[in-house]
Order: structure tokens, then sequence, then C-alpha cells
């Protein structure tokens, strides 16, 4: 996916990530290139007298050319992978809210020691 062995061994696990969505827009940068240069050659044989008059079979009609790319990745396990990446992101604002939470409460506590320890009329 783009990665070195330092990278994936001696860095963050987390680089992973966005290596994965890189290399997922890459192949799918690489398909849409595919198709359209199939889209180009089809356009290009439909033109040509010999492919209408010479291989096509009287009565034959022309298929057409799909209107999208193949998608290599099925819709099934596209929405498991956003749903993976969703749950993952919630997971991280939960630890996000409970280490607020916490923060908030040890900040209190600590305004509350230290009021307790102050002495009269010290302000």
């Amino acid at each position: 996916m783009g990665m070195t062995y330092e990278q994936f061994w001696e860095q963050d696990c987390l680089l992973v990530i966005p290596y994965r969505k890189a290399y997922r827009i890459q192949q799918e940068a690489i398909n849409y290139e595919a198709w359209l240069n199939g889209l180009y050659i089809w356009k290009a044989l439909q033109c040509a007298p010999i492919f209408v008059n010479g291989f096509m079979p009287k009565g034959a009609t022309i298929e057409p050319y799909f209107d999208n790319p193949i998608d290599f990745m099925p819709k099934k396990k596209r929405s498991k992978a956003e749903e993976n990446e969703q749950k993952q992101q919630n997971a991280v604002d939960f630890m996000q809210k409970l280490a607020s939470t916490f923060n908030r409460q040890f900040a209190a506590k600590r305004a509350a020691k230290q009021q307790s320890t102050d002495p009269p009329g010290k302000e």
C-alpha cells in the first residue's frame, strides 16, 4: 500500500489507516482510467465501418458500454468498511468526551481542595 517496513513496524500503528485510504483512492482512479480507455476504444470501434458492417450479424444491435466503471469493492463491503470507520470514529469521540469529563472533575476536585486548604481571609 506504499508503506515502508520502518513505517509499518516502528511508527504509529494508526498510520496504516491513511495509507489504506490513499491506496483505495489510487485504485479507484486506476479503475476509472481503465474504464475511460475502454469507453474510448468502444466508441472508436462503433464508428469503424468494419465493426458495424463486417462483424455484426444482420439484425444484431450494438450493446452499450458500461455507464460507470466496474466497482471492485462491492456495496456490502464498502458499507462494512465505512461502518468500521464510523465505529472507530465513535470510539475516538467517546474517549475524548470521557477524558474531558475526567479532566473537568479532576479540576473541580483540585479547586475544592485548594479552597479548603487556603487559610481564611486569603482571596
